[in-house]
């Protein structure tokens, strides 16, 4: 399944720029990353809930689902491509810049990668196994709160350098969870991520 799964998120923001207005762009991507970080929370409770009912249930669930987003999707995607710009010619794909671009992307998603492995394993070392499922949510909440606060702002920086600022802000904001000796002082540390990640 998951080598099947196409690439939603890129796709999305892709097709922001057809279906809403310029000047909403960055607010519909910011809403993009707000529903994703709330998935993130409530999905696996949910998933936790239907299991309880049906083992087979939250599969069930999210084959639905699934279907029923692709036929939203195709929906969607036929009226922006009525509206949208003609196709312009590709530049080349791998630039200096696109390169920057994923070094960086690369690298935070090696840390925030490592850092849902490590976030239970730290429980576990505690003892606090059972709070894992918490302590990822923290973060998660932290993210959908950081979302939304920069969707709801006015920008004057240029993107690229509130792409810089986010990025070292994230880089500092992860590290303070190190220092943590127990899920009630990592907690709140990792909502302080989450919104610098949001």
């Amino acid at each position: 399944a998951g080598a099947s799964a196409p690439p939603l998120v890129a796709s999305l923001r892709a097709l922001w720029p057809r279906v809403v207005e310029q000047a909403q762009v960055r607010r519909a991507y910011a809403l993009t990353s707000v529903i994703g970080d709330i998935g993130l929370v409530a999905a696996p409770a949910l998933g936790g809930l239907l299991f309880v009912v049906a083992s087979w249930l939250p599969l069930a669930v999210c084959a639905i689902s699934a279907i029923a987003a692709a036929l939203v999707i195709a929906r969607v995607s036929a009226t922006a491509v009525r509206r949208g710009p003609k196709a312009k010619v590709a530049a080349p794909l791998l630039t200096r810049g696109l390169k920057v671009l994923l070094a960086v992307e690369i690298a935070l998603g090696i840390a925030l990668g490592l850092a849902d492995v490590a976030i239970p394993a730290a429980a576990t070392r505690w003892g606090e196994t059972s709070y894992s499922g918490f302590l990822l949510g923290a973060f998660a909440l932290g993210s959908v709160a950081g979302g939304i606060w920069f969707g709801r702002r006015d920008w004057k920086s240029s993107p690229q350098r509130r792409y810089l600022v986010a990025t070292l802000l994230l880089a500092l904001a992860l590290a303070p969870p190190m220092a943590a000796t127990g899920a009630a002082t990592l907690a709140p540390l990792l909502v302080i991520s989450g919104l610098a990640y949001g």
